[in-house]
């Protein structure tokens, strides 16, 4: 069957990438937490299906330590969940005792369903930050310790439309 006679929502490549190595982010600036994924898409009408497994680490000493993550078609935010509180959006964290260290370490999953319109190369990424500036507050990407696996992954999933 050539690809253009192919039934809507059948899937045309699929493609996945890994990244382990830390990354640690100390200023509110949203920053690349390492982990993108290409794809060149076959059909400038297809849909993007992007999921994500953004391994993180939140720590802080401060009464509430909360961070942010955000997914990104090359330099364009297209997914930035909405805010749980006034703190910002895709509000990540916890409330602590005063004096007291409070982490969390856990895996923030994202599916996204984008519609890019080319068939030029697409690349994907996160972003991440914390949303207090001290020297004990930071938002820690791909973290391997006793108790994770430091490894982040997105699969992107060409679908025809």
């Amino acid at each position: 069957i050539p690809k253009a006679a192919l039934p809507v929502g059948t899937v045309l490549q699929v493609v996945q990438s890994t990244y382990s190595t830390q990354v640690v982010v100390s200023t509110t600036t949203y920053t690349d937490t390492g982990l993108s994924c290409s794809i060149t898409p076959i059909s400038a009408t297809s849909k993007i299906l992007v999921k994500v497994a953004q391994q993180y680490n939140n720590q802080a000493s401060t009464t509430f330590a909360f961070g942010g993550i955000q997914l990104l078609r090359g330099s364009t935010v297209i997914y930035d969940p909405s805010p749980v509180d006034a703190t910002g959006p895709s509000a990540i964290g916890m409330q602590v005792s005063t004096g007291t260290t409070g982490r969390i370490q856990h895996v923030f999953n994202i599916n996204y369903l984008d519609s890019p319109g080319t068939t030029s190369t697409i690349t994907y990424k996160t972003q991440g930050r914390p949303y207090q500036s001290t020297s004990i507050m930071y938002m820690a990407f791909q973290v391997s310790n006793a108790n994770q696996n430091g490894t982040s992954n997105i699969i992107l999933m060409e679908i025809a439309a």
